[in-house]
């Protein structure tokens, strides 16, 4: 198996502790493959386990896409054969219980499982520590959302118009994502308390929105139009919007993930004709830090970060490529020496 036991030895089996900083201290947890050329970062458990994808080059034909899970200072790949469409990984809970999509959805438990109930095309985006999945399928009514629990899978249905989709569920089975309204071409961020009705989230002052996490307190993060038509990174808590803006110089920003201390991370993007950029960030109790430029990672050989703007929501990626968790350590994959690593952000004692 390759799930841990406990987080304590992640930490433990991971000797190459790079540098120890006032604010951080960056984990290198290497590289799965000698062969791979992009790591993606799709979640993290609790417990420090990782779980992504990977591009591997071959000696002749394209290169092939893998799934991993890092796991005890191991990586474990799979998915990655020529003869089945690749594994695309999106959530790891804390069972170390991998959801994701290849032909349809699937759970990975040392073992794939095809979700039942889902006719054509689907993507698990979620799951929960009580393993509720969460995710969208393929219907002759068009995409919905949907929920995979004890056994059943159940349509959410829409906002009134003629799509939804799922991606995040918390501890208690509240779920939220994204569904066009009635009449409308634009999604709206929703909120599906347990045993309740989908409901609408407030807009930022714009009509575009979408909530990609849940934590387990009721907060919710995505993105959404504000008053001036610009996409910015939001967080819904105590029944208000809140616009974390961007960083300086960027052009837009999606939230796609957070905890329980509402510490919240995401990408900027920056649209500047021949100098386009996605950074990373950190938002907590009003401050946005940008990652990219934290002299701790630069200090152990890090020269950027494995990002991807575009991916953030899309069915056919594992996501944006940084995750945190409740310990408010944050995963991502950067370049060191020219090659891909993992790595891992862990807070300085006392900050």
């Amino acid at each position: 198996m390759y799930r841990a036991t406990r987080l304590l030895g992640l930490l433990a089996c991971c000797g190459s502790v790079v540098v120890a900083a006032a604010e951080w201290r960056v984990l290198d947890l290497g590289t799965p493959d000698p062969r791979v050329t992009e790591i993606r970062v799709a979640a993290m458990n609790d417990r420090g386990e990782i779980a992504g994808g990977v591009t591997l080059a071959t000696s002749s034909g394209p290169p092939e896409r893998a799934a991993f899970v890092y796991s005890w200072g191991r990586f474990h790949l799979f998915g990655n054969t020529t003869s089945e469409p690749p594994k695309v990984v999106r959530d790891v809970n804390r069972s170390g219980v991998v959801v994701g999509a290849d032909t349809s959805a699937f759970v990975y438990d040392d073992a794939f499982t095809r979700i039942p109930g889902i006719a054509g095309f689907g993507v698990a985006h979620a799951i929960s520590d009580r393993g509720t999945v969460v995710g969208t399928m393929a219907t002759a009514s068009g995409w919905r959302a949907f929920e995979h629990r004890n056994g059943i899978t159940t349509e959410l249905g829409t906002l009134g118009g003629d799509f939804s989709e799922a991606y995040g569920i918390n501890r208690a089975g509240e779920i939220v994502g994204h569904s066009r309204l009635e009449g409308a071409s634009h999604t709206r961020a929703f909120v599906i308390e347990r045993g309740g009705a989908m409901r609408a989230l407030p807009p930022l002052g714009g009509r575009y929105s979408s909530a990609y996490a849940i934590n387990n307190r009721g907060d919710v993060a995505g993105a959404a139009e504000n008053e001036n038509l610009s996409k910015r990174a939001f967080l819904y808590s105590n029944g208000a919007m809140i616009d974390l803006g961007t960083l300086p110089g960027f052009s837009t920003s999606d939230a796609v993930a957070l905890n329980d201390k509402r510490q919240v991370v995401g990408i900027a993007v920056r649209f500047a004709a021949g100098d386009p950029a996605v950074h990373p960030f950190m938002w907590q109790s009003g401050s946005m830090t940008d990652l990219a430029a934290l002299p701790e990672l630069a200090a152990a050989g890090f020269t950027s970060w494995q990002l991807r703007g575009e991916h953030v929501g899309w069915n056919g990626g594992e996501g944006p490529g940084i995750a945190i968790n409740e310990h408010g350590q944050i995963a991502g994959a950067g370049l060191k020496d020219g090659r891909p690593h993992l790595f891992l952000l862990v807070a300085a004692k006392g900050r």
